[in-house]
């Protein structure tokens, strides 16, 4: 009872969380890109709902999460697109989105993997997110001011982010180890192993959007008070 939950709803329920998160921070901040991470996380919560119901209606959702990922990949450099000034970094954010574009087409139409869950690709979500979030820690030393890091909502969905992707890809390329070692046999026992990684992930996800709603909230009252 306990994986299940852990394997199914949670996942919906981080992403909500982000989405009451983004939400918050429309009311302080008007900028696009809070918007474009807001109908963002609206819509995974949407598809990881879905694909909660597929999984307890014995259906294929793997689908689903392929399309997750491509957008989370998109719309998450997009918002550091917007938020980062120097150049370079750009540049370095629009190869990002480039490799996990075309990653994406290679892998799930031209290799026509689309219905299956695509590890590989979550583990190159998680490590352009991680480049990007230590581009912003970087860039916050590098430019460090008077004013106080915890009182900046970029720095906590940056931590949140950084704490989940980090692990994460470490997760995403295990299981695309153990999947296809244990492919020919998947025993009930290799079958736990990988729910419990999976659900490992899925905590992580639900710390990473509590993290981003704490700051939210943290960031409204302190704006309120000046």
């Amino acid at each position: 009872m306990a994986y299940t939950l852990i394997t199914n709803f949670i996942e919906p329920l981080a992403y909500l969380i982000f989405s009451i998160a983004f939400f918050f921070e429309t009311r302080v901040d008007k900028a696009i890109k809070i918007k474009v991470l807001l109908v963002h996380y609206s819509v995974c919560t949407i598809l990881m709902a879905f694909a909660t119901w597929k999984a307890f209606s014995e259906q294929d959702n793997r689908w689903i999460y392929n399309l997750v990922g491509l957008q989370s990949a998109v719309l998450i450099c997009y918002y550091f697109l917007q938020t980062f000034k120097d150049e370079r970094r750009k540049k370095a954010i629009r190869y990002l989105i480039i490799a996990n574009v075309v990653y994406f087409v290679m892998n799930n139409l031209v290799f026509r993997r689309f219905f299956l869950f695509d590890s590989i690709g979550y583990a190159l979500l998680s490590a352009s997110v991680s480049i990007i979030a230590f581009m912003y820690f970087y860039d916050v030393l590098k430019n460090s001011t008077e004013r106080r890091l915890w009182n900046d909502f970029d720095f906590w969905l940056v931590s949140g982010y950084l704490f989940y992707f980090l692990v994460s890809f470490a997760i995403f390329l295990t299981y695309h180890y153990l999947t296809n070692k244990i492919l020919d046999t998947f025993t009930d026992e290799e079958r736990n192993l990988l729910t419990v990684l999976w659900g490992v992930q899925n905590v992580l996800l639900f710390l990473s959007a509590i993290t981003t709603l704490s700051g939210s909230l943290w960031t409204t009252f302190r704006n309120r008070l000046y």
